[in-house]
């Protein structure tokens, strides 16, 4: 969090994952973001990626091309007070004030990282004023209001992890919200977190209880972003050593029945 003076008063703006809770990402991404601010980004980002250099060039240039007077002084900056609203305790009244310049440098210097996490779908952070993916603090559990929330545990067997052996089947048919977060963090995606983090998030010892998940929703609005994507992280990473395993134990049962199979005889 960072604190910025106006006309002699301080005011507090997020600008680290820590400093954002889920109720505010959600207000966020609620947000429209003009059409053309988003495709500029869009074609910037994808100047670094994979693909036809060429043609990637001629689409930024194009997006940059699309960019009018007014988009600059008027409908971009007016976005930016939108965020700053959302992501500081500025009051709407002081923020319309701000003039584009400022609004566009406090927005550039501290806030686009969040906005721009939603374009791309993935968290991204500021570093050094270059913008870079985030990687949340690994953990096993926080607090909420003095209680403390456990991520789902995982077993090992043969060497090998087997994520959330001890869930219930009720639990991975529920954590198809997953999917829903993961692909459109823009539109339900992101509502859906709460009911993500009810799902997997349980006090110590605590079996999967739906009504309690549902209860749980809006406490959880309440635990910071660097949190959620921490846990987001960890049972991302745990599908991905799920599928390993399965495909490891394949393996083993190929190798074990194999001797036994024999050509028939002529």
């Amino acid at each position: 969090m960072i604190e910025i003076e106006i006309k002699g008063k301080l005011y507090q703006v997020c600008n680290q994952w820590e400093d954002l809770t889920l109720k505010r990402f959600i207000e966020l991404s609620e947000v429209p973001i003009p059409e053309r601010l988003e495709r500029l980004w869009i074609a910037s980002a994808n100047l670094n990626g994979q693909g036809n250099k060429k043609l990637l060039e001629a689409e930024y240039e194009k997006a940059i091309n699309e960019v009018s007077h007014e988009d600059l002084v008027k409908h971009f900056p007016a976005f930016y007070g939108k965020v700053i609203e959302v992501l500081s305790d500025i009051p709407a009244e002081i923020i319309d004030r701000i003039h584009g310049d400022l609004r566009t440098q406090l927005y550039d210097d501290h806030l686009s990282q969040f906005v721009l996490s939603l374009i791309y779908s993935a968290p991204v952070d500021k570093i050094g004023g270059k913008i870079d993916v985030y990687e949340p603090e690994p953990i096993n559990s926080f607090k909420v209001f003095g209680e403390e929330f456990f991520f789902p545990k995982s077993l090992r067997l043969y060497n090998d992890i087997i994520p959330m052996a001890e869930e219930k089947t009720i639990t991975f048919a529920e954590a198809a919200d997953i999917d829903i977060a993961m692909n459109g963090l823009r539109t339900e995606g992101i509502k859906r977190l709460p009911v993500f983090m009810g799902i997997y998030c349980r006090k110590e010892g605590e079996e999967y209880d739906e009504q309690a998940a549902i209860r749980r929703q809006e406490v959880f609005l309440n635990v910071t972003m660097n949190i959620v994507w921490a846990l987001f992280f960890y049972t991302v990473k745990l599908t991905y050593v799920s599928q390993s395993f399965i495909l490891t134990y394949l393996k083993r049962v190929v190798e074990a029945v194999a001797p036994q199979i024999t050509e028939p005889a002529d």
